[in-house]
């Protein structure tokens, strides 16, 4: 329950009113209060700060609105205090004004969307106890120029910064065990992607500013200046959907399948190379916005018959050959 706490003038000065007048005073920097949790309160100030204190678990908001709906526009900043364990999902979804954040070491999970659409913050640090990032957590973005994320780290969701087209660099530390799919979808500045050395799961292998599921050998997401590796086998679901800062990509014979809307959106290709003497066959969608009538298919020699019958690769209406080494 929101409640808004309005101050008035005392006229009389008794010791009890005093004490009333005092609480009033204070109350009257208070825009509204409640809870967030079963042991968890929050006070949004006249200065536009949302305070959350308490221990234990935010509530999650997918399914029923936040308590500071209301006056989501207005707030500027929010202070999460110690004691605090969970972001709860979707809690601080489109506080579009948001330009700040503090988040303390006793928070271990941010949920699903709980900073999407917060296109005015610039910065924010993960503190070291975070272990998950949900779906979403950070989708839209748009102000934020770059991301630490913390030893703690060990699973990062779907989608979880997507949409965050200020980023340039991100860092994938070793502590990673989990990388979903989209992680960074139309992050179209995007130009490094590294994966810290020791990684058991995930490698970024030749320098090849991607992240690689090691064991299968699939690329989970790309970007700007992606090189794919020959020993890379599947480019996942939307590995560079959005990557419009790239112009050019080489796939080689390694890579045997290509998962849906790998190569969505990006539409500034110019050049698409590929390595197969026999067009792979592919979903209808992996090149969707992709223009096909200024991007050019480079083909092995004697091959273009073949990718000129083929279904999607036919779609591209300059097709050259080049010699293969």
């Amino acid at each position: 329950m929101i409640m808004l706490m309005i101050g008035f003038v005392a006229i009389s000065c008794s010791k009890d009113d005093e004490e009333k007048v005092e609480e009033e005073e204070i109350d009257s920097s208070i825009i509204a209060k409640g809870t967030c949790g079963e042991n968890i309160d929050w006070v949004l100030d006249r200065d536009s700060v949302l305070t959350i204190s308490g221990t234990g678990k935010m509530t999650d908001y997918i399914d029923m609105a936040d308590p500071w709906y209301p006056h989501k526009t207005d707030i500027k900043a929010i202070k999460i205090e110690q004691g605090v364990t969970s972001i709860g999902n979707c809690a601080f979804s489109d506080c579009s004004s948001m330009t700040s954040i503090e988040i303390p070491n006793t928070v271990a999970s941010i949920g699903s969307g709980a900073f999407v659409g917060c296109s005015a913050l610039t910065s924010i640090t993960i503190p070291n106890s975070v272990t998950d990032i949900g779906v979403y957590a950070f989708s839209g973005c748009s102000g934020l120029t770059a991301i630490e994320i913390p030893q703690s780290v060990t699973n990062i969701e779907n989608m979880a910064f997507a949409g965050c087209t200020g980023l340039t660099s991100v860092t994938i530390p070793k502590s990673v065990t989990k990388f979903g799919t989209r992680v960074f979808i139309e992050c179209d500045k995007l130009a490094e992607l590294i994966v810290e050395d020791g990684n058991r799961n995930y490698d970024s292998r030749n320098n090849c500013n991607a992240i690689i599921e090691t064991a299968s050998n699939t690329l989970m997401a790309g970007c700007m200046n992606t090189s794919i590796p020959n020993t890379v086998s599947t480019i996942e679901f939307g590995a560079f959907w959005g990557c419009d800062g790239m112009n050019a990509i080489k796939i080689p014979s390694s890579v045997s399948d290509i998962k849906s809307l790998a190569f969505f959106d990006c539409r500034s290709l110019k050049s698409i190379s590929v390595a197969w003497e026999t067009p792979l066959n592919v979903p209808d969608d992996i090149f969707n916005s992709v223009p096909k009538a200024k991007c050019t298919l480079y083909v092995p020699n004697g091959t273009s018959n073949a990718y000129q019958s083929a279904k999607v690769w036919n779609e591209f209406q300059n097709i050259e050959e080049y010699p293969v080494k």
